[in-house]
């Protein structure tokens, strides 16, 4: 069968293929599939193999099917997808893309009637097939494309959850804009996929992608119904308050799509916080807290007296007195003057976090005669917290009694004299600074961190003093280091990578700073990556999940499960971690300390787990 793949095409070497498919070694029968796959053949033939009883014979039958096969043979290529259910991920890839390369060469066949097939597998399998329509660049299929877009618009008002998220995916994720504004209502009606983030980020991120004004009104509907997610409903608030200048990295995938802000009515937005405002700030801390920020960013002054008397009063939530007077400063509010007089005669018995507020406020003004008494008393006798956003506030001053009193830090964090907590935030201070000595200072103690070559040394101040709420944020919602994609924490997230829901108790602050900062320097047991290649020439790689006499299974880096014959395996090396080594490019310093205060803080090892 090799031998042929250097033979001219035509009848005489199709008829040689075709009469090893009968053969009796399967493994010289999938070898067959692959030259007719290339050189082509009896379609009909290829397809009675779907059903044999070597699953690589299977998946070979269909790749070549993927090249070959007509709409006559779909029915046996739906076949091997129900009986396969998903058991055999490379059966189930094969199934997939026979699909595409049919309904790629065929405008009028039996495709489109799978979405309502009675199988979940091969609903889902059609979903993905049209996904690969979608997104190839292949001449002449525009129609297929158009076809292929209605069709997964339609999958989502399937009954079941997977198959909706999985429309939902490729409608968002690809943008497909015939359909994004189905995706839109699904908002009206999302009661029974609630427990499904991954949708519900989705439907949220397409409304603010459709932009109307009946998308501003639904968010802030949303947002006011305390059944759903606190988080999302936060998500819902925060995007109407950039409605008119939405971010260029689009929610969820934070891929740069930027949308056009004159297609888009800030007004919208600003009646939906409007007439919602006493729904939206009568509930939760956090999403009361972000609709007065909305209302601030989106000028609604009629609010300002109100916001002026709940910084002041003391009964309420922290986080509504410091949201309450970061809108005031957006609003420019008249009364500004007497507010923050307010607070600072009652200063110490502030909560902190309005503490930092009140100083951050006066430090964006430039007013050190307001901000730097209330560092120095922060600095003093304050929360690790709160001297920490004072150093930062510091950074922003640029008179000589600010500088002096950076410098001071400084040579503090030079001679190992500042609480550890504290060191990065005098680093980051310095490094913003407008002073030319600070900033030459500051750059040769960095260059003396580099100096030793080892890589977590520049990160050495970022040990100890993260904000673990802020680190749980980005373990689980960060797209550009996708933490929950590979790794586990109390139930939720992935296999690629070790459960970490107990690796505070197991491992120190420094190893969690390393294996975040250099993957490679201690790979933890069984999480090697390993290459693999066929003897068809396949490259695989991905770590080992299990490992019998007859085959081998890996799990890629998208957390699904190949399936490679032993027989079928050439060669193997063991590679590095599965964690990328440059993950780190995404993280600023903040981050990866506070990454390292959530992970030293996970305490607790869930039953059932075998290795950290």
């Amino acid at each position: 069968a090799q031998l042929n793949r250097k033979m001219p095409s035509g009848n005489s070497t199709s008829s040689i293929v075709a009469g090893v498919l009968g053969d009796k070694d399967h493994q010289v029968v999938a070898a067959a599939l692959g030259v007719i796959g290339e050189m082509g053949g009896d379609s009909d033939a290829v397809a009675k193999l779907l059903g044999h009883e070597n699953l690589r014979v299977r998946f070979k039958a269909a790749m070549a099917l993927n090249q070959l096969g007509q709409p006559s043979d779909v029915p046996a290529i739906v076949k091997m997808i129900v009986e396969n259910e998903d058991n055999d991920p490379l059966v189930r890839h094969g199934g997939i893309m026979a699909l595409f390369g049919i309904y790629s060469r065929n405008e009028n066949n039996a495709v489109p009637e799978l979405a309502s097939h009675d199988s979940r597998s091969v609903r889902i399998a059609t979903a993905i097939a049209m996904r690969k329509i979608i997104e190839s660049k292949a001449d002449g299929i525009y129609r297929q494309k158009g076809t292929a877009a209605k069709l997964v618009g339609g999958l989502l008002k399937d009954a079941d959850a997977q198959v909706v998220l999985e429309a939902a995916r490729i409608i968002h994720d690809l943008e497909v804009q015939s359909e994004m504004g189905t995706l839109a209502d699904m908002i009206s009606d999302v009661d029974k996929f609630a427990d499904k983030d991954a949708l519900l980020r989705r439907v949220i991120s397409a409304n603010v992608r459709a932009g109307k004004k009946a998308n501003a009104d639904a968010l802030a509907k949303f947002a006011t119904d305390s059944s759903y997610n606190e988080d999302r409903r936060a998500d819902s608030v925060r995007a109407l308050s950039n409605w008119a200048d939405p971010p260029g990295r689009m929610m969820v995938l934070h891929a740069w799509r930027p949308l056009n802000p004159k297609m888009r009515n800030v007004v919208d937005a600003r009646n939906a916080i409007e007439s919602n405002f006493e729904a939206l700030t009568t509930g939760t801390k956090e999403v009361t807290a972000v609709s007065i920020e909305s209302a601030g960013k989106l000028g609604l002054t009629s609010i300002g007296k109100g916001l002026a008397k709940a910084v002041a009063d003391d009964k309420l939530e922290a986080t509504t007195r410091v949201a309450a007077l970061s809108s005031l400063a957006e609003l420019r509010f008249e009364g500004m003057k007497e507010v923050t007089q307010g607070l600072t005669d009652k200063f110490d018995d502030l909560p902190p976090t309005l503490q930092s507020e009140l100083i951050s406020y006066h430090s964006r003004l430039s007013d050190e005669s307001h901000a730097l008494p209330l560092i120095e008393k922060v600095l003093k006798n304050g929360k690790i917290a709160t001297k920490q956003s004072a150093i930062e506030s510091l950074g922003k001053l640029d008179d000589d009694e600010s500088a002096g009193m950076l410098n001071s830090l400084l040579k503090r964090l030079k001679s190992d004299e500042l609480d550890d907590e504290l060191r990065l935030d005098v680093a980051l201070a310095a490094e913003n600074s407008k002073r030319e000595e600070i900033k030459t200072a500051i750059g040769k103690y960095n260059d003396n961190l580099a100096k030793t070559g080892i890589k977590s040394s520049v990160y050495k101040d970022a040990l100890v003093g993260g904000n673990h709420e802020a680190g749980k944020k980005i373990f689980f919602e960060k797209t550009e280091v996708s933490c929950v994609r590979c790794h586990k924490i109390d139930g939720t997230g992935g296999a690629v990578g070790p459960e970490l829901s107990g690796v505070g108790r197991e491992k120190k602050r420094q190893y969690l700073l390393e294996a975040i900062i250099d993957p490679n320097k201690e790979i933890a047991k069984g999480y090697t990556q390993v290459k693999v290649q066929t003897d068809e020439g396949e490259m695989h790689v991905g770590i080992v999940k299990r490992e019998t006499d007859t085959h081998l299974v890996l799990l890629d880096a998208d957390g699904k499960e190949i399936t490679i014959e032993q027989d079928a395996i050439e060669g193997r090396k063991s590679g590095q971690s599965s964690m990328p080594d440059d993950l780190i490019k995404s993280l600023s310093k903040k981050e990866v300390r506070d990454l390292v205060e959530y992970l030293s803080r996970r305490k607790v090892k869930p039953a059932g787990t075998d290795h950290e």
